[in-house]
């Protein structure tokens, strides 16, 4: 009688530890940051640099059977180059890659509906409140100055080989977060934020 006790706590302990296995972590989407090989885009506004959007690439995945779908994203600017708190914020936009060109889902299609395929998320992100050394330094990767409009200045990896100090100073302290929906082995919706710092890449 006592070893059939021992036994079922145990039996029970494994048991918890299953189900906290299956029901915590992230282990249902796989995300990948990646080389963007996608321009910046510097904004001006009668002769003012007003903002710089960095495209921010990553591959996701779902690694389950069960409907998971992205429903939304924040991100929180830690750079120095930017004036304002330092929060969580809803910031740009994100566009896929289809069939190598950045848009939205394809016709019929739903991609924040993840696949088990990878697909490549764009996170555009746009830094405003730029401090005079930021405007300078951007300025610098600019040949023909416009009045108004926006300027092209090459992808992330690029400009690092130009001037590191530029992309470290913009990226290095800030993260992303990602908020999914899915169904559980025990059929129960759920909402996970995953949160992961951004990598210089």
């Amino acid at each position: 009688l006592i070893k059939n006790k021992i036994f079922m706590k145990q039996l029970l302990f494994i048991c918890l530890l299953v189900l906290l296995s299956c029901t915590s972590g992230n282990n249902y989407v796989s995300i990948q940051q990646i080389d963007s090989k996608y321009p910046i885009t510097i904004g001006i506004t009668h002769d003012t640099i007003s903002y710089v959007d960095f495209p921010i690439s990553f591959l996701m995945n779902k690694e389950t059977n069960n409907p998971v779908t992205l429903l939304g994203h924040t991100y929180k600017s830690g750079s120095s180059y930017t004036l304002g708190d330092k929060e969580w914020y809803l910031n740009g936009i994100i566009l896929y890659n289809v069939n190598g060109k950045i848009g939205y889902s394809p016709e019929g299609e739903d991609w924040r509906k993840l696949s088990c395929k990878q697909r490549e998320y764009i996170v555009f992100i746009r830094y405003q409140q730029l401090t005079q050394e930021a405007k300078t330094l951007l300025k610098t990767q600019i040949r023909s100055f416009p009045d108004s409009g926006e300027v092209k200045i090459g992808n992330i990896q690029q400009l690092r080989k130009k001037n590191k100090q530029i992309v470290f100073g913009f990226l290095k302290k800030d993260s992303i977060s990602f908020t999914f929906s899915h169904i559980n082995f025990m059929k129960k919706y759920i909402v996970n934020t995953i949160y992961m710092p951004v990598e210089v890449r």
